[in-house]
């Protein structure tokens, strides 16, 4: 017996098939239900056991199964079922085919290189773990055998695994001939037959080119024998890694999966090891490189140590404080640059981030500012997957992250000559098993040489992105007003205490001019954000504070008069008397920092980011250093720039999640059908009085609400006209059609042949068999109702199953509009539907009834199909006996009572369907209802509301008593305006808990920062505000930038809307007289310090707090060995 193989069957006991997923040659996959509410898939292996490859399937999954590995997909069941094989396996998200497609349709060639590589990666540990603990090779290793779980690969489908002990069959049988490796065609797999295949995979997810281009079984055996694969597609460094994977030696690939992903992550890895023997180990697991760096002789330690010598401290008089300085002429037409915005390591990934949902917030889309592009360079891969996983505005795109780990110590051997010539050799040989920087700024370069060619590309792919035409005329749109298409401007920001930031700092930026340069742009400029901020661990703070004075003294040594930058063979960088950076900002977040103090730091970086890229004072900004540049030129020294930034009645994060999660939270609710009325608004100032208030003065009566639901599911349900008679009516007309006439007259045709006096036993069973076969047996003998067993109950049940799935489709939907088109929402299409089904039911119930009256009389019919009883001769004397009853007459109504249960019978039938469906629909918007309610509550609005928020209690008053209408701001933008919104989205595949909170908040994160702009401009201080001038000056002094006592001028810059812009400027003059006021129409107040000028000596010391061990260690964090460093203590560092 076959098995049934369809949605809702259970082919194992408790695992109910759902949908099918696919089908291949092997056979078919089905998602299922599993005990305990589970969702497995469950795959059914073609033919029978004794099929052959059913047979060499199972002999298959019996060798993998006691396989264990976090990137095997998992067989959680193995069962043969009536000769058929039945696997049950976890479910996997999509499978790498999918994501490749979906890559191609959002206009890339294929899956993303960065994302790609951590793929392969996963895949290369499971095939190796196959192969070097178990003997096994996949043999069958493509796209859709690759799934992708929780971002992370599964490898699936082991139908071909092979032992590779023994192997003497043919491996033909389920071959993939685009992916086979030439060894498996001849029968011979071997220990690097994977490989082959996984290579073919990498080439065509990246570049959507095969290396082999074969279109049938033939042709790609014959190229995959002897033809030489096409590579041209792929960057050169992993052209040569490919190749090498698809050597027709195998003995000629890599030892293993995971070399080839190393040699493609790391190029300069993939050739052949020439067999050096290292002079110096790695260290050993768990062994601190911090730790083995300061073992070497004559180490520094990393606590403070007064009795060093302070001679390797800047020799420096004391510094004027920040000068104040007069407007620049302001530019008229305002214009923009073309911005590529490069961030290396995790304190820039943060600004970053922030960054992006900054353009998001004002624009609706980081995308809606095309001339803004970014990269994002991190030794560590796990912070880059990090910022590019969720959906919300802050998720980086994977294009813009480019992951540069470390190598190990041995994978350097090919390029040690090379490297050494600039690097010391413990550097190269002492890297971390976690191939992170772990904070040594040296090995932060050694990263950048190896991502040099990487980085260049990216640079000049953004640089081409960003002065793209089409890009230039979208931003303008969008930022309304000019850019300089000829003028782009790249800047480099990074942290001067991280590993990563700090040892690329120094050339970073002579990558980014020669990425320039190779796009001729005369008039770009590279400009370098260098951060500063230490946390709370001593040792950490040490170590960072050493590495920020030793990049300024880099970048000091590049920049002076006396000195130049030596160029690179690695990085391809010629020598060159220009600094690093045209500009070159400091930017100091203080010390000691807890993390939402980092974050907050990010966040003042990310508004001046947006300053300068898409607001007003763009333009101004770039006035200022370019006035800055021209004093640099006169005057022949490296000066630094800082600034100091507030925003007035600023949006403080916990204001705005607080409103956000509110305003969600509101919106779900009233999906639900909970009472309110979101086009009123709302004006009591709390929860418990805004639900008090609603219930009592805007919701409804619930009795009014019920009848008023029930009138609308009359409506609905007239229109489908589900009413006895009409279904009657309609079953009558099939029966007629089926017998081809009247039903009297069949009958009397049918039963022609039976004389009532001649009637036998044996005849009048016949003939009740003949009726049972048209029209079934009687409810009492079928109490299922089964219309399968008769002929026309077979003909209703066909004719009538896709009139009854319409009629229940169109009911359904009508029902399901009701909740976009009543005040409750989702409990009032429940209401509805409610009310539909106890209609249904009324009429199946009378339907009921009357068959129990159609069996009583059918009883007494039955008995004139068999001879009757003699009658009494005195009763035939007697005048007042009746005259029995004509059997034809009777067997005739028996026919007819028999056609009317019938079709009482399918009018049950019809129902149920109809039942079935809105049961469905119930059961559906009951899930949804509770599924809305435990995601409103993942809105954490009750924990936040209570915070004291610095200042902001009457705004997050104003904004709660706006819930309401701000909830319906959110779902006018949620949906477009677009009608039947709310059904159409919840009946898409989705998970409410996961996607819909993060789709929601970032919309609503919209809506409400929209109107805290708008309550901020409305909160501006007026002129005779005295209270409001206070704040002022505290929000001033707020700004003023902690390097505030180096040297240098400042100018101040205050940015605020048109309406209260010469209210606020009038102020702030009286103060301080000399400011520059700009208009912002998008509704935030900025005040700015913008300072130039500043001594780098003096801002070197001051980072440091004059700690000479600290200097005395920064020495040993030189990240060249060929550059005789310039000492801090000469007279040229001495400027004030």
């Amino acid at each position: 017996m076959a098995i049934s193989i369809s949605p809702n069957s259970e082919p194992i006991p408790g695992y109910r098939l759902k949908d099918r997923l696919g089908s291949g040659g092997y056979g078919e996959v089905w998602e299922c239900e599993a005990p305990g509410e589970l969702t497995k898939a469950i795959k059914f292996v073609y033919g029978r056991m004794d099929d052959d490859r059913a047979a060499r399937e199972l002999k298959s999954l019996n060798r993998i199964k006691t396989a264990r590995h976090p990137f095997l997909l998992s067989l959680e069941r193995i069962e043969v079922i009536d000769g058929q094989l039945v696997i049950v396996t976890e479910l996997a998200d999509q499978c790498l085919k999918d994501r490749f497609e979906e890559c191609k349709a959002s206009g890339l060639c294929g899956i993303p290189r960065e994302e790609l590589l951590v793929y392969m990666s996963d895949t290369a540990d499971a095939l190796d773990y196959m192969s070097e603990k178990h003997s096994l090779q996949h043999l069958d290793v493509k796209p859709e055998n690759l799934l992708l779980l929780g971002g992370r690969v599964k490898v699936a489908d082991f139908g071909l695994v092979k032992e590779l002990h023994g192997v003497t069959a043919s491996m033909m049988g389920g071959l993939t001939p685009l992916y086979a490796p030439p060894e498996v065609f001849d029968g011979r797999p071997t220990r690097f037959s994977d490989q082959y295949s996984l290579a073919i995979v990498y080439q065509e997810m990246l570049t959507g080119v095969l290396p082999f281009a074969g279109t049938t079984a033939a042709q790609l055996a014959a190229q995959h024998l002897s033809g030489k694969p096409r590579t041209s597609a792929l960057q050169p460094s992993d052209q040569a890694a490919i190749e090498r994977a698809l050597s027709k030696d195998p003995r000629r690939r890599f030892n293993n999966c995971k070399e080839l992903v190393s040699a493609l992550a790391n190029p300069a890895s993939s050739q052949p090891h020439a067999g050096v023997d290292l002079a110096e180990r790695a260290p050993r697991s768990g062994e601190s490189v911090t730790a083995k760096l300061t073992a070497t002789p004559a180490p520094a330690s990393f606590a403070r140590q007064p009795a060093v010598s302070d001679s390797c401290l800047p020799q420096v008089l004391s510094a004027a404080p920040l000068k104040l300085m007069g407007p620049l002429p302001l530019e008229a037409p305002r214009t923009y640059r073309p911005l590529v915005l490069v961030g290396v390591g995790g304190l820039s990934t943060q600004v970053l981030q922030r960054f992006h949902q900054r353009i998001h917030d004002q624009f609706g889309s980081a995308e809606a500012v095309p001339a803004i592009e970014m990269l994002v360079i991190d030794t560590d891969q796990k912070s880059l997957l990090m910022a590019s996983r969720g959906v919300g505005a802050d998720v980086l795109p994977q294009r813009q992250l480019l992951a540069a780990p470390l190598r190990k110590p041995q994978d350097y051997r090919d390029d040690s000559s090379l490297i050494l010539k600039s690097m010391s050799r413990r550097w190269l040989y002492n890297i971390p098993r976690s191939q992170q920087t772990e904070g040594l700024r040296p090995l932060g370069r050694l990263a950048l040489l190896d991502a040099a060619g990487s980085i260049r590309a990216k640079l000049v792919e953004a640089l081409q992105a960003v002065m793209d035409p089409a890009a230039i005329a979208a931003a303008e749109k969008t930022l309304g007003a000019p850019l300089r298409a000829a003028a782009p401007q790249v800047i480099v920001t990074a942290s001067l205490c991280g590993g990563a930031g700090s040892g690329m700092l120094p050339e970073l930026g002579y990558l980014a001019r020669s990425a320039m340069q190779e796009l001729d742009c005369q008039q770009g400029s590279v400009t370098g954000l260098l951060l500063y901020g230490s946390g709370r661990n001593p040792t950490a703070k040490d170590l960072g504070m050493a590495n920020a004075f030793a990049c300024l003294s880099e970048i000091a040594h590049y920049g002076h008069s006396d000195s130049y930058y030596p160029g690179d063979q690695s990085l391809a960088l010629e020598a060159t008397e220009a600094p690093p950076y045209d500009q070159t900002y400091v930017m100091s977040l203080g010390d000691d920092l807890a993390d939402d103090q980092f974050a907050a730091g990010a966040e003042q970086v990310a508004s001046y980011l947006y300053l300068t890229a898409a607001a007003p004072a763009s333009a101004y900004l770039d006035r200022c250093r370019q006035s800055a540049s021209q004093h640099q030129e006169k005057s022949g020294d490296l000066e630094l720039h800082t600034f100091g930034l507030a925003q007035l009645g600023g949006v403080q994060d916990d204001l705005l999640d607080s409103m956000t999660d509110l305003t969600c939270r509101r919106l779900l609710q009233h999906w639900r059908g909970e009472p309110g009325d979101l086009s009123s608004g709302d004006t009591s100032p709390t929860c418990s009085e805004l639900t008090a208030v609603r219930r009592s003065s805007q919701a409804p009566a619930p009795e009014i609400s019920l009848r008023q639901m029930e009138t609308r599911a009359a409506q609905i349900l007239d229109q489908v006209d589900l009413s006895m008679e009409h279904l009657l009516a309609r079953t009558m007309e099939i029966v007629k059609e089926q017998l081809e006439g009247d039903p009297r007259s069949f009958f009397h045709q049918l039963s022609s042949d039976f004389e009532p006096a001649d009637i036998s036993q044996a005849a009048g069973e016949s003939l009740l068999e003949t009726l049972v076969q048209i029209v079934g047996p009687r409810k009492k003998e079928c109490p299922l109702e089964d219309l399968s067993q008769s002929l026309l109950g077979r003909a209703l049940q066909q004719a009538f199953l896709e009139p009854a799935r319409n009629d229940a489709r169109q009911l359904n939907d009508a029902l399901l509009a009701l909740a976009d088109d009543n005040p409750q929402r989702l409990d009032g299409a429940g209401q509805a539907v409610s009310w539909v089904q106890k209609q249904i039911q009324r009429t199946n119930e009378t339907s009921r009834e009357i068959t129990t009256l159609l069996e009583r009389e059918l009883d007494s019919l039955e008995r004139f199909f068999f001879p009757l009883p003699p009658v009494d001769p005195a009763s035939k004397r007697s005048r007042q006996a009746p005259a029995p009853p004509d059997p034809r007459e009777q067997r005739s109504k028996y026919f007819d009572r028999r056609l009317h249960a019938l079709t009482l019978q399918g009018v049950r039938a019809y129902l149920r369907i109809i039942l079935r469906s809105l049961t469905e629909t119930e059961n559906a918007l009951s899930d949804l209802s509770r599924d809305l309610k435990a995601t409103a509550g993942r809105f954490d609005y009750v924990a936040r509301q209570n915070l004291a928020l610095d200042g902001q209690s009457a705004s997050l008053h104003r904004l709660r008593r706006r819930s309401d209408e701000l909830a319906a701001q959110l779902e006018q933008s949620f949906f477009g305006g677009q009608s039947r919104a709310l059904t159409t989205f919840l009946s898409k595949e989705r998970t409410l808990k996961d996607e819909l909170v993060e789709e929601l908040r970032v919309t609503g994160r919209m809506v409400v920062l929209a109107a805290i702009k708008e309550l901020n401009a409305q909160n501006l201080p007026g002129m005779e505000d005295n209270a409001a001038t206070n704040r002022l000056r505290h929000v001033m002094q707020s700004a003023m930038p902690l390097l505030a006592d180096c040297g240098g001028e400042k100018r101040l810059i205050v940015s605020s809307p048109k309406t209260h812009g010469e209210t606020l400027a009038h102020i702030i003059r009286n103060e301080f007289q000399e400011i520059a006021a700009l208009e912002n129409s998008r509704g935030d107040s900025f005040i700015c310090y913008e300072c130039q000028g500043l001594s780098l000596p003096h801002v070197a010391r001051e980072l440091i707090d004059a700690r000479a061990d600290i200097a005395e260690l920064a020495n040993r964090l030189r990240t060249r060995s060929d550059v005789d460093w310039n000492p801090w203590s000469a007279p040229v560092f001495s400027r004030v």
